[in-house]
């Protein structure tokens, strides 16, 4: 008896999260369309956004909605055609051999963003201590940062500005590091390690009020996590 009750309760919660998994996808196709990430089918945005959203409202990366979000998002790269599916080993001419598809498939919008920095020359720590500043911005000190997060007057994954970077605001991942790489100072290529180029995007560009060694610590995590994925 104890059993049927367990089955019951699982398959009542299995319920729910796709019901509420349904309405949500709803809720996010019906917003105004934003840039997609090359490569993503209309199915993957929504998943993704959907997890963003759960995230946003202070659920864990283990809540049930996210995981199903997960999954739905791998089934659709494994399933679309349109979608790359080459092994990380053989680069594209997109430069998807910067990382693997289990990372793109765990953390799609830090994936491009890594792919896109990678593409225009920078070293992977230089790579990490931008996407590290990030992380503390719209991750939350995770690599699930969000690249369409509005905040008041700020915008993006970095949190830029509406004011200074008015011409970013409803863009995606392609306008705002293009936008970081064309105002960036030379001095940011004269770090040696991660954490000083952290220190140092923190410093000279991100601007917080207060400086944060959870940056570096984070910008070392995503060093970690994709430096030498090719």
């Amino acid at each position: 008896m104890r059993e049927q009750h367990k089955i019951m309760t699982a398959l009542a919660l299995t319920m729910l999260a796709v019901l509420l998994l349904v309405v949500m996808a709803a809720a996010v196709q019906g917003a105004p369309a934003a840039e997609r990430p090359e490569g993503w089918s209309e199915h993957q945005v929504t998943a993704h956004n959907v997890a963003q959203q759960m995230r946003a409202m202070g659920y864990a990366e283990d809540n049930v909605v996210i995981r199903a979000c997960q999954e739905w998002w791998r089934a659709e790269e494994e399933t679309d055609t349109s979608s790359v599916t080459a092994d990380a080993a053989t680069p594209s001419p997109q430069g998807e051999g910067y990382t693997t598809k289990e990372q793109r498939a765990e953390y799609p919008e830090a994936a491009y963003v890594w792919q896109l920095l990678k593409e225009a020359g920078l070293s992977d720590i230089h790579a990490a201590a931008i996407l590290g500043n990030a992380m503390a911005e719209s991750g939350g000190q995770t690599l699930a940062i969000n690249v369409y997060q509005d905040c008041s007057g700020y915008w993006g994954a970095w949190a830029m500005s509406k004011v200074y970077y008015a011409d970013v605001v409803g863009q995606g991942a392609d306008a705002q590091v293009a936008k970081i790489l064309a105002t960036l100072g030379e001095g940011f290529y004269q770090t040696t390690d991660v954490r000083s180029a952290a220190r140092w995007f923190s410093d000279n560009w991100e601007r917080p009020a207060v400086w944060s060694e959870v940056r570096a610590d984070n910008a070392e995590r995503a060093l970690r996590y994709f430096g030498g994925a090719a």
